[in-house]
């Protein structure tokens, strides 16, 4: 008898909340603000999944950013239109020359507006606006800080939940036509913040998830086909109740536009109770391997296995173009043993009408089960 534990999907446990501001809004809660909770087999894992998620989420928001600034680089008016995957959609981007030079380049500003409009690199709709600050720029290289003020409305293309990201972020990107690098690190405020509702009520709960010391890799190179991610922060989740730090020991590798078939990502909480995802689970790329250390002795109590597809984009892995000029499609991304290169399909578990938390999951080898929803009952599912 299988225990069926939940990981979280990023773009659900986040809502808006009522203090966010431009350029960082209110002060950041400190660490102890968050109370620790002890570690159970289902918060580490949904730390496990959670984490995975922002990180996959925050790169394709940033190579969205660097996309919109190249356009507004090359463009010769103040204001031009951003490409949308979906027809009904807007995206506006207005250039404005802060130094009066009447050249495009450091410490200029430009605004992106959107407005539902369709993007694939996050897997949703975004309705808002991004004000980002060109720190430096030349030929191949770029580097900015994005700032998404009182809240960039991200609403989820598979079930439409909506969630916001709130405060800045810093990113360089350079590009010598051999290989293409991006990296993603907290901004000199350190105030990123990823929240939404887990409810479908009103009135329900909204969490934020609060994200320091940032520090996201990803590399391409055409020579050898190969992408390479590095994930690092901490997360200081309210919906978890409390602090994760994500590493790398080593990078998750693929070839473009397939599943990573090297790396680990280790999630540490702060009772260092461990979760450690794995590659490439029983040689299927398609898969990842999950193991836990739930009471922090060293010891492994849980192990398992999930879907990338169910829990990331891929856009971690996609060898695609940047921005507007975007050519990949949501969901492309392939196991490494595939010969038919048929697309993926996520397999989403159902979700309890008042509670919007469930999109993936992890078999583990044990027989705990009950998990406890937002509106108080208790769920289980062996």
């Amino acid at each position: 008898m299988k225990a069926r534990i939940f990981f979280l999907s990023a773009s659900l446990v986040w809502l808006l909340t009522a203090c966010g501001g431009g350029g960082g809004g209110s002060a950041n809660p400190q660490d102890s603000a968050i109370p620790s909770s002890a570690q159970t087999a289902n918060n580490i894992s949904n730390a496990a999944g959670e984490s995975l998620s922002v990180g996959d989420l925050i790169l394709g928001l940033a190579k969205v950013e660097v996309g919109a600034a190249q356009t507004a680089l090359a463009s010769t008016g103040a204001s031009t239109a951003g490409a949308c995957s979906n027809s009904d959609g807007s995206a506006q981007i207005t250039w404005t020359d802060l130094n009066g030079d009447a050249l495009r380049g450091v410490g200029d500003l430009i605004t992106v507006q959107y407005a539902n409009c369709a993007v694939p690199q996050t897997g949703s709709v975004l309705t808002g606006t991004i004000v980002l600050k060109i720190e430096s720029a030349s030929d191949g290289a770029l580097r900015l800080t994005a700032d998404h003020g009182a809240g960039l409305l991200l609403v989820d293309q598979k079930d439409q939940t909506p969630s916001h990201v709130l405060g800045s972020i810093t990113i360089s990107w350079s590009d010598d036509g051999m290989t293409r690098q991006i990296s993603v690190n907290s901004s000199s405020n350190d105030d990123l913040r990823l929240t939404s509702k887990n409810s479908e009520e009103s009135a329900g709960p909204t969490y934020a998830e609060h994200l320091h010391a940032i520090d996201i890799h990803n590399a391409l190179s055409r020579e050898h086909a190969r992408s390479n991610t590095r994930l690092a922060f901490k997360l200081v989740s309210e919906f978890l109740k409390d602090t994760f730090v994500v590493s790398t020991p080593v990078e998750m590798s693929s070839y473009f536009d397939t599943f990573p078939d090297s790396g680990e990502v280790d999630i540490r909480s702060s009772s260092n109770a461990l979760a450690r995802i794995k590659t490439s689970y029983l040689s299927d790329t398609s898969k990842l391997s999950y193991e836990a250390d739930t009471n922090g002795d060293g010891t492994s109590d849980d192990s398992g296995y999930a879907s990338w597809s169910d829990i990331t984009t891929g856009v971690m892995w996609w060898a695609d173009e940047l921005g507007s000029q975007s050519t990949f499609t949501q969901g492309s991304t392939q196991p490494a043993s595939s010969s038919s290169f048929a697309i993926l399909k996520s397999t989403v578990q159902p979700v309890p009408r008042r509670v919007r938390i469930v999109v993936a999951s992890i078999e583990l080898n044990n027989e705990r089960a009950a998990m406890k929803d937002f509106s108080g009952s208790i769920r289980t599912s062996i």
